[in-house]
């Protein structure tokens, strides 16, 4: 009779502590939540693509684009300056063009937010290629420039902006500043 009171209790005693690591198990793991919802996003209609298309062509063909290439790469003292011009869907780039890659077509696609990509590949006469995905949205100009070798080695990549990068705004400021310092202004008294 002693073994089975014995037995008993060491199953009472089991069962307890399983029921109680089970509870401390249960509080310690996290609420379930439901997913995040995701922002509804509304598809753009046929006509409202083919309006936001033809904007798109209208003003980048406006002006040209005086843009910011930052490297993708640590190479010091190469961020620089490009001029992209459209004329209809076709893009030139006065950096690349000076290393021989001619003008090509881009491809718009209207994005879901209602801004426009812009991608075209240029090539140049020793089989290099350069990639193009331009962003335009607001009036403004950004994105990525990637160039390869014919081998197909990545040779420059570069994002670029139309807002230059602080060591370039910097040094405007400084230009401005010593060009206010040095101007002299004269004046003329008369005596009555």
């Amino acid at each position: 009779m002693k073994k089975v009171i014995i037995i008993l209790v060491a199953l009472s005693f089991l069962a307890v502590s399983a029921g109680l690591a089970m509870a401390a198990q249960k509080q310690a793991a996290p609420k379930a939540t439901a997913p995040a919802k995701a922002p509804v996003v509304q598809a753009l209609t046929d006509k409202q693509v083919a309006d936001i298309t033809t904007s798109t062509t209208e003003t980048v063909n406006s002006k040209k684009w005086m843009v910011y290439l930052n490297t993708l790469r640590d190479k010091p003292g190469k961020p620089g300056t490009d001029v992209l011009t459209f004329a209809g869907a076709t893009l030139t780039s006065q950096y690349l063009a000076a290393k021989g890659f001619k003008p090509s077509n881009c491809s718009i696609h209207v994005q879901p937010d209602e801004s426009s990509v812009l991608e075209t590949l240029m090539r140049d006469a020793m089989g290099g290629m350069a990639a193009w995905r331009i962003v335009l949205k607001g009036g403004n100009l950004g994105g990525t420039m990637t160039v390869w070798n014919k081998a197909g080695a990545v040779m420059e990549g570069y994002y670029f902006t139309m807002t230059p990068p602080a060591h370039v705004a910097a040094q405007a400021a400084e230009t401005t500043a010593a060009a206010a310092a040095t101007t002299t202004t004269t004046t003329t008294t008369t005596k009555k």
